[in-house]
């Protein structure tokens, strides 16, 4: 899964706002009101996520998911 923060950060990204009125917001919200990693698994994104980061096995789908769910908070690349 070495292509997994590539995958992760092009998916976070195409999902942010932009000025063109691009991304997702609503995708970004539901993400966001999930309480759990179950929860976030049962969104569509999700599993996006799960299929761009090549998830293997049903035991990497919780830990997709958990990212997925951490990702979605996460509002700018504030990268210096």
């Amino acid at each position: 899964m070495i292509q997994a923060p590539y995958a992760a950060f092009g998916w976070w990204q195409a999902l942010q706002p932009d000025a063109d009125g691009g991304g997702d917001r609503a995708t970004l919200a539901r993400l966001r009101r999930c309480a759990t990693i179950s929860e976030v698994m049962a969104e569509p994104a999700g599993i996006v996520l799960f299929r761009r980061c090549k998830g293997g096995t049903a035991d990497d789908l919780p830990v997709i998911a958990l990212a997925a769910g951490v990702l979605a908070h996460i509002r700018a690349d504030e990268r210096e």
